[in-house]
């Protein structure tokens, strides 16, 4: 615990922040400011059934601290590792159409635990995605963020995974695809709430981050 915390707290993610919704609708954002990148979430589920796993650095294993429902190995949905990777979903509309790609194994959310596990960064993240078939983007899509702030936001789609990158100094997500998702989807509701608040935010604080999660 104490190396991942120090990945977080120490020149890596400087900050992180989760609640329970109780409007059950996700919000997670990212924003770099002055070297140090915080994340926040608003999370969409009412219940007592969270987990939080840590696991020490194994091998050529990173160590890592995973959030779940009832088994973080098998239902994790957020986390992050001693190198400052972090990762959470946001639940979307069910896409069957997905693209799969007979020549890769197919895996549903634990494959975020062996990225966890073997990623440092966004860019290997998302190249480690790519090598597989995610079941689980058939139902959500997924935020990655690094220590330098990199961050992009991992979706399926009929023509396969997309990773949309973050450009300017924030990115959000909520619960529709952003690669599929018209202007007003975009301009309104939580996302158009969170990305107005951060736009007009100087620099980030941790209370400043509590505000946008009430506002949405």
């Amino acid at each position: 615990m104490t190396r991942a915390r120090a990945a977080i707290l120490c020149g890596a993610l400087a900050g992180g922040i989760a609640s329970a919704s109780p409007g059950y609708g996700c919000t997670i954002l990212n924003v770099t400011e002055g070297g140090r990148t915080y994340v926040a979430a608003n999370e969409d589920w009412s219940t007592d059934r969270f987990y939080i796993r840590v696991q020490p650095a194994r091998g050529s294993e990173y160590g890592r601290v995973l959030l779940g429902v009832d088994d973080p190995e098998r239902y994790p949905f957020s986390g992050f590792n001693d190198q400052g990777l972090f990762f959470d979903l946001a639940s979307v509309s069910p896409s069957p159409g997905l693209e799969t790609d007979p020549h890769k194994e197919t895996h549903d959310n634990p494959v975020y635990v062996r990225m966890l596990a073997s990623c440092s960064d966004v860019t290997e993240a998302v190249e480690f995605l790519s090598r597989f078939n995610v079941s689980g983007l058939e139902r959500h899509h997924i935020m990655v963020v690094d220590r330098s702030g990199s961050s992009a936001v991992i979706e399926g789609t009929p023509q396969g995974q997309v990773a949309i990158r973050k450009t300017g100094r924030h990115q959000g997500m909520t619960n529709f695809r952003l690669s599929t998702a018209d202007s007003r989807a975009t301009q309104s509701g939580r996302c158009a709430v969170a990305d107005r608040m951060l736009r007009v935010m100087g620099e980030p604080t941790i209370d400043g981050l509590r505000s946008i999660l009430s506002a949405t």
